[in-house]
């Protein structure tokens, strides 16, 4: 059997961040413990399951449920809901629901899900459904004991010890059922949250014990983060009990600044930021009269502000009465590195680090060029936040190039941007691009400088500015030029070589006009080719499955052609 290779020019244009996955629809079983996804998923807490889900959105002014619609797998949604959560304000988006209980299933029964939100006014959002609507879980067998919480759920401070938590073992019916002999029961809470033995919340504990021939026993629990949470109860012989429990901020004992204003161009206004009041364990806690809080910074060019295009100035900000944060802005006229700070009486003060940086801008607009030309003048411009030129105050060295973008990942698994120059084309000092420049530098009280670029490829088309080693923080500029290939002048196979048996079809092969420096370059007008092989069995064919044979065909752009190797020479 004979043989050929096809040969073809592969480009990489670079690296692509990975992405994350984010499953909103949450299912899991009584005690807590997750329930995994399928028709093999069986929940372990006999025929019932508890069902969340974590959407982005939230209101301001109103409240929130989910709302689940749950069905055998045969039968098709209706896109009613059978099932609902209690409704709660989210004003930040990121409140967690509580978890819904369905309890009443039909043992052995797959079952699928879709959730969706509805707020307090206004239209529920659309459906999503879990697993694709597929088997969500299968319902467990009944069991014939259970658990129950007796006493009633309970606010409790951060930081403080509860009441205690008082749970009674029964029959599937309800009444008391006193345990043989004595049985620990395990204990599922949610971060941030301690089970302990004693009512001084000294004895950490994980498990509770009920003496034989008892049917009841108590815990106590502590948490320091302020959230609503289920704690569970449970017990392989048990369906599990569950209560929602909430714990509340203390009372206020230190500020905080919050806020993606932490970075703004020089003369311009930041972004929102927010002094916050927070008990000792950093949880937002509301002031119970209006408490004033003081603005400090160390530079002399730096001014706060509570409107929006940062008008006026301000040195204090009042938190009101049952509130626990106020917001504003700030400028500064001076790059840096700044520290805003606040305080406030009987409350422990903070600081943050700002950065107030000198914009690089590429005054012209994005240019057009072709491959091996030099490019028209390009000019960048260190300018303040409102676009006026600023003059460097000390000789500051400037990074430019050309080439792409390129994303690398650093340990902790962050990706960041950097620039890789080209190798086929460079940035220049002169019209004519005969003198290549990777730096220069901009003198005392300089700020602009022109430059030009040429290359051979047409995605060589990002032209960069970067201050190295400043004393003042400098935003880089970015601009994207359009680079034309020359003119068709050589045909090129686009994809791999292929390894086919005699007989069978080959896959597809594409064709590529190209100028003399590799770039793909469309025709100006059809243009007829003629097709050989130096295989004595092979013959050409116009499309998939080899049925109609061609010995020429017409490239446009990037038209493609089927090669198949017939059965002689075997």
């Amino acid at each position: 059997m004979g043989g050929f290779r096809l040969a073809t020019a592969a480009v990489l244009l670079g690296a692509t961040p990975a992405l994350g996955f984010h499953t909103l629809g949450q299912q899991r079983n009584l005690n807590t413990l997750p329930l995994c996804t399928g028709a093999s998923c069986l929940t372990t807490e006999g025929p019932a399951v508890e069902l969340n889900a974590n959407p982005y959105e939230c209101t301001q002014n109103g409240t929130l449920k989910l709302e689940f619609e749950l069905l055998p797998t045969g039968q098709a949604f209706a896109g009613v809901a059978t099932y609902s959560s209690p409704s709660i304000p989210r004003p930040n988006c990121t409140e967690p629901f509580p978890w819904t209980r369905v309890t009443g299933l039909t043992s052995g029964t797959q079952y699928k899900w879709q959730w969706r939100t509805a707020p307090s006014a206004g239209s529920p959002g659309a459906w999503n459904q879990f697993n694709l609507g597929l088997t969500a879980f299968t319902a467990g067998p009944a069991l014939s004991s259970q658990l129950a919480i007796k006493s009633l759920a309970q606010p409790v401070t951060a930081g403080t010890c509860s009441q205690p938590v008082t749970f009674e073992t029964q029959t599937s019916a309800g009444a008391p059922a006193p345990v043989p002999t004595s049985t620990t029961f395990s204990l599922y809470p949610s971060q941030g949250v301690t089970f302990f033995s004693d009512p001084g919340c000294a004895l950490a504990t994980t498990t509770v014990t009920v003496p034989a021939g008892s049917s009841s026993a108590s815990f106590y629990w502590s948490a320091t983060r302020a959230q609503i949470f289920t704690l569970a109860i449970d017990e392989p012989t048990f369906i599990a009990a569950s209560q929602v429990q909430t714990v509340i901020a203390a009372a206020p004992a230190k500020l905080a600044i919050e806020g993606y204003g932490t970075q703004a161009a020089i003369s311009d206004c930041s972004a929102e930021l927010r002094a916050r009041t927070q008990d000792a364990y950093g949880n937002p806690s509301k002031v119970a009269a209006s408490t004033t809080v003081t603005l400090l910074t160390n530079s002399a060019g730096l001014k706060f502000s509570t409107s929006t295009n940062c008008g006026g100035s301000r040195t204090s900000i009042v938190i009101a009465a049952g509130t626990d944060s106020e917001p504003f802005r700030w400028l500064d006229t001076q790059p840096g590195w700044p520290t805003v700070s606040v305080s406030a009486p009987n409350l422990t003060g903070a600081s943050l680090n700002l950065k107030a940086y000198v914009r690089l801008v590429f005054t012209n607009n994005a240019v057009t060029t072709s491959v091996n030309v030099c490019s028209p003048t390009l000019t960048v411009q260190t300018q303040d936040g409102t676009g006026k030129a600023y003059g460097v105050p000390a000789p500051t060295d400037l990074a430019v190039g050309l080439g792409r973008s390129i994303y690398l990942r650093d340990d902790a698994g962050f990706y960041y941007r950097a620039f890789e120059r080209s190798d086929a084309g460079a940035f220049y000092s002169d019209s004519t691009c005969s003198t290549p420049v990777t730096a220069t530098v901009l003198p005392n009280g300089g700020s602009s400088y022109s430059g030009f670029f040429k290359t051979v490829r047409t995605y060589d088309r990002m032209v960069f500015a970067q201050v190295v080693d400043a004393g003042v923080p400098f935003l880089e500029a970015i601009q994207y030029e359009t680079v034309n290939p020359g003119p068709p002048a050589a045909l090129a196979f686009s994809t791999a070589p292929q390894f086919i048996s005699a007989g069978a079809c080959s896959g597809y092969t594409q064709l590529r006009s190209q100028d003399t420096y590799g770039n793909p370059s469309p025709v100006s007008a059809a243009t007829p080719l003629l097709l050989s092989t130096t295989s004595d069995g092979g013959s050409f064919y116009s499309a998939a499955g080899c049925a109609t044979q061609v010995t020429s065909t017409t490239i446009g752009v990037n038209l493609s052609y089927h090669y198949c190797v017939g059965n002689r020479g075997v």
